[in-house]
């Protein structure tokens, strides 16, 4: 993301995947927010989804 909160020169951040016990992580983040996505597993961030020149490209 750029400065301004638009697309940066690489692309836009869309998603992340974020792992841990889902129940826990949507409680705690009051639902699930646009952009995160709580997948269970390990915890900490996973898989993430980034807009680029007009299609989704995903980095695991």
């Amino acid at each position: 993301m750029g400065p301004s909160g638009g697309p940066g020169p690489l692309g836009t951040l869309r998603w992340v995947e974020l792992g841990g016990a889902v129940e826990r992580l949507r409680s705690w983040m009051g639902g699930e927010p646009p952009g995160l996505r709580a997948v269970g597993g390990a915890p900490g961030p996973g898989t993430i989804g980034i807009a680029v020149a007009g299609r989704e490209v995903v980095l695991r």
